[in-house]
């Protein structure tokens, strides 16, 4: 039930299994989001997660910080709480997916599986932002339930092995292009107006330049 619009046609995202097959995946923008949309489906249990533990002083706090920032950058009248909290949870999983891709390229030991791949803490790079890792925060004090430790294991594992079927010595361009545009919905971006500059249109103003 995957858009075809976002993701091809069928013959080609099928085009990618006989490469995977043989070796990695062609590093892409298009076999990234064909390879990591499914991801976005683990965002309802996470989101029932989060509402457990909103009452917790950690969480609380670092979603505010989220939360006040959404609202300063776009208006408190444009933004209701469900979008804030909907929107909190798909950034979160767009943060695990770069954080695992940057720790697969920077680290000489990845394991799926370990939530320590799916987190910036600790870590010597900046792209991690501390209140989308609410849910590491719970984990290393013990709030979380054992479910919700495997589920996060799980998750671990399913982002783990998908970054693991890319090459990442390969020289590309910007491959969460399409995978972010996906993930937030095309009412988000009209009212936030957060969408990429296509690259034909950068190529035209760079060549005007």
């Amino acid at each position: 039930n995957l858009n075809s619009n976002l993701l091809g046609s069928k013959s080609e995202i099928e085009s990618v299994v006989p490469v995977a097959a043989r070796g990695f995946i062609p590093l892409t923008a298009e076999n990234f989001l064909s390879i990591f949309f499914p991801i976005k489906e683990h965002s309802k249990k996470l989101s029932e997660i989060f509402k457990n533990h909103l009452d917790d002083e950690r969480v609380k706090t670092l979603y505010e910080v989220y939360s006040n920032a959404l609202q300063m950058i776009y208006g408190k009248g444009d933004l209701s709480t469900e979008k804030i909290k909907e929107l909190f949870i798909i950034h979160t999983i767009i943060q695990m997916i770069a954080v695992a891709v940057l720790n697969r390229i920077r680290e000489t030991v990845f394991r799926p599986g370990e939530l320590e791949i799916l987190t910036g803490s600790g870590r010597d790079f900046s792209i991690s932002l501390p209140f989308l890792e609410w849910w590491y925060k719970l984990n290393l004090f013990g709030k979380l339930q054992n479910e919700e430790v495997e589920f996060f294991k799980k998750l671990s594992r399913e982002i783990g092995n998908k970054v693991l079927a890319f090459n990442w010595e390969e020289k590309t361009r910007d491959i969460f292009r399409l995978l972010y545009e996906a993930f937030i919905t095309e009412e988000y971006r009209r009212q936030f107006g957060e969408y990429y500059t296509p690259p034909w249109l950068v190529n035209f103003t760079l060549e005007k330049l």
